[in-house]
């Protein structure tokens, strides 16, 4: 079992105070700024990371009680209308994400603006389907102008993926259970690519892996449940700073939480930023190689 106590990086910058759990308000100054520092000063050090994960309440399990049977129903009635429907500009986007037309056909990819637009305003606000009111101190336009994929299980409709692509700080908005991840097909065991975003997991699908999508980059204890059901368990985070970090929290969940065997588990860091750009092309790292390029990371920053 790795020493964790050894796995240090060394950042030359000051701790934030102990009252800061990774979780600034966003009324301050430079949000996306701080809630970056937030986790990489604080948790910089592994060890840290690993109390962290012990500390950190993990999401509900259920879909809040606002997700009823009847709006499933709607919502899935108006991404069929929606199917395919995608601005030029979705299209550029999809494009250099790798995601091709024969992926838009299979996983139903629609614009978000379009699927508002065949629902009711309230429907709209239930199902994320436009930026929340908590962020209203940094949001001016509620409005998404972005992707959405619809996520089903077992035949199932469950909710959606939406790519926010009109906001720098806000990047996803998912309606899906947290008790579920985007692609995860639980009919192969063998192995499972754990990767941060929905594009990432298309691609990795299309080359005929098993894959799941988190949706963020830093992992939480639930969803590290379900990867630790496979036989090997490979770790496709992106290839920046909260990638390698999220990483790092994963292969500590994975092994110190759920006493997973680390010769069963990958950290594999993709040539590129994302995984989708190239699909089969990364470096496989340990743990403490990958600490030790954290604290390169940090110092170039």
């Amino acid at each position: 079992m790795t020493n964790l106590a050894s796995l240090t990086i060394d950042r030359h910058e000051p701790t934030i105070p102990d009252n800061i759990q990774g979780e600034i308000s966003i009324e301050e100054e430079h949000l996306k700024t701080k809630i970056k520092n937030s986790f990489v000063l604080k948790y910089c050090n592994v060890g840290q990371i690993k109390r962290w994960v012990k500390n950190k309440p993990n999401p509900p399990a259920e879909p809040p009680k606002t997700i009823t049977n009847k709006l499933l129903g709607r919502a899935q009635r108006a991404a069929d209308k929606c199917k395919n429907k995608l601005l030029k500009s979705h299209l550029v986007y999809l494009h250099d994400r790798n995601v091709t037309k024969q992926d838009i056909d299979k996983f139903g990819i629609c614009s978000t603006q379009e699927l508002c637009r065949n629902l009711e305003p309230n429907d709209v606000k239930n199902l994320s389907l436009r930026i929340s009111d908590k962020f209203s101190s940094i949001v001016d336009d509620h409005t998404i102008d972005g992707i959405s994929i619809p996520f089903f299980k077992n035949g199932i409709f469950h909710g959606f993926c939406t790519r926010i692509l009109n906001n720098a700080q806000i990047k996803y908005s998912i309606t899906i259970p947290h008790r579920y991840c985007f692609g995860i097909d639980f009919s192969k065991r063998d192995s499972i690519y754990v990767v941060e975003g929905v594009f990432d997991a298309i691609r990795m699908i299309r080359d005929g892996n098993n894959c799941m999508a988190l949706g963020d980059s830093q992992p939480n204890y639930y969803k590290m449940l379900m990867a630790n059901k496979f036989d090997h368990v490979n770790l496709l985070f992106d290839n920046d700073y909260s990638g390698l970090l999220g990483a790092a929290k994963a292969h500590i969940i994975l092994e110190e939480m759920l006493k997973r065997d680390p010769n069963s588990m990958s950290i594999l860091v993709p040539n590129y930023k994302d995984p989708s750009i190239n699909s089969g092309g990364w470096v496989k790292h340990t743990l403490r190689q990958t600490a030790n390029k954290l604290t390169i990371m940090g110092r170039e920053q």
